[in-house]
């Protein structure tokens, strides 16, 4: 649970993982509501599909709220996970019933912009691993030369 909250908070990290979460929550919660399943239910499982405890754990406690009545926008605008387009989108697709589309829109949106945004990842870590592998390269290196120089230091006195 500390781990995946650590995981929102880390600059880094932070926008890939909010859109794989992001991505994952749409899709699903598109499907399941295209395919007739209530939303209650709908939302226990993509709470068990996001991959992400500290998510699942506020789907879940989102679903308090709407068993109160309020609409599916607000809780998960007070989770404060998701970007700001998410709870606009869910709000458009209340007001209007047609949520599961409009679901599936964001989710493609969504998508697109996780692999967008791995490769951006990617593409930060080369220059990392290029100096991780310099330095353990030169560190055989000189595990390999430093015994040779101090067998000709004692065999030259």
């Amino acid at each position: 649970m500390k781990l995946d909250r650590l995981k929102f908070k880390i600059p880094v990290i932070k926008g890939t993982n909010q859109k794989i979460v992001t991505s994952r929550f749409t899709r699903t919660l598109s499907i399941l509501l295209h395919s007739g399943i209530p939303l209650m239910y709908a939302l226990e499982i993509v709470s068990k599909i996001v991959g992400n405890k500290y998510v699942a754990e506020g789907i879940l406690m989102s679903r308090e709220d709407i068993k109160k009545g309020m609409g599916l926008a607000e809780p998960i605008k007070k989770m404060g996970v998701f970007p700001p387009m998410i709870d606009s989108m869910i709000r458009v697709g209340e007001e209007s019933g047609a949520l599961d589309s409009i679901l599936s829109s964001t989710a493609v949106y969504y998508d697109e912009e996780v692999e967008v945004s791995l490769q951006k990842l990617t593409t930060m870590l080369e220059p990392l691993m290029i100096v991780f592998m310099a330095v353990i390269i030169g560190a055989i290196v000189i595990a390999m030369v430093l015994p040779m120089f101090d067998m000709m230091n004692t065999v030259g006195m």
